[in-house]
């Protein structure tokens, strides 16, 4: 299920043996749930346009900007968020990837919000976060600086086939 299998992808191809133990062997043993938070409320999905900023200090990424339809935020025990390291390099290779755990200082989830009729109550799943000066380790990073693209791509191409297997079941269970 979105976002977990993708994050799971992600962290299978990028994860270090530490980070598969602490994340990715739990997600898949269904004992946390993940967000992915990569687009912005200035130009969705397009990283040529993004503002979120991740700058290193010491051994710590320290993380600055909004995301927007960061799916599962609210239930996520670890978020995946792609935030601009390098501006100065080419525009698809200006970003990296992060584990932010949910618990880390400066996230602020300002509102839920749902999608195609999945608001119940006012809390859809799709939160839209401010991140303020949230500091996470160095080791926190997914991949190599510089090639969240490449990263992102491994986890939308994937998510793609999986969100026309879920549509191809929801048909199908209609029908029957």
């Amino acid at each position: 299920q979105a976002p977990d299998s993708g994050n799971g992808e992600i962290l299978a191809h990028y994860g270090t043996p530490e980070q598969k133990d602490r994340y990715l062997k739990p997600l898949l043993e269904g004992e946390i749930y993940s967000c992915f938070s990569m687009t912005e409320p200035q130009g969705g999905a397009d990283p040529k346009v993004f503002t979120t900023r991740a700058e290193r200090d010491g051994d710590m990424w320290v993380i600055n900007g909004e995301k927007w339809f960061s799916s599962h935020a609210r239930f996520a025990s670890f978020l995946i968020v792609m935030a601009t390291t390098d501006p100065d390099n080419p525009p698809y290779q200006q970003q990296s990837m992060f584990i932010v755990p949910i618990e880390t200082p400066g996230i602020n989830i300002i509102r839920n919000v749902g999608l195609g009729g999945q608001d119940r109550g006012g809390e859809g799943t799709h939160a839209y976060i401010r991140y303020t000066d949230v500091r996470v380790p160095a080791d926190h990073l997914l991949g190599e600086r510089g090639q969240a693209f490449v990263v992102a791509q491994t986890r939308l191409g994937g998510g793609r086939i999986h969100h026309c297997m879920r549509a191809i079941a929801h048909t199908r269970k209609a029908f029957d």
